[in-house]
């Protein structure tokens, strides 16, 4: 294979690389204006201090009633009251 011929498939795969490039560029860029619509479509919930987000959310076990604290790692944590003990509201 002499030089001149590398040169014409190098020059031929070009295009489909940029195209691919473009796809996953779209595609990431896609992904971000999801999210984003998504963060900021959430409800407020009595975590947040007026007109900020927390960063928490609050999981109600149905089956107790009791509250536990996300964050946005995953981490849960029971979610407590001034008295120290844990938020339980079970509904009757």
């Amino acid at each position: 294979m002499d030089i001149e011929t590398k040169v014409v498939n190098v020059t031929m795969t070009l295009p489909k690389v940029e195209r691919l490039a473009d796809a996953v560029f779209w595609g990431v860029v896609a992904l971000a204006a999801v999210t984003f619509l998504i963060s900021i479509n959430r409800p407020m919930d009595d975590t947040d201090a007026p007109g900020e987000r927390s960063g928490l959310r609050l999981h109600t076990d149905h089956g107790t009633g009791c509250q536990y604290l996300a964050t946005r790692d995953g981490a849960l944590s029971p979610r407590l009251g001034a008295d120290g003990r844990q938020i339980c509201q079970k509904e009757d």
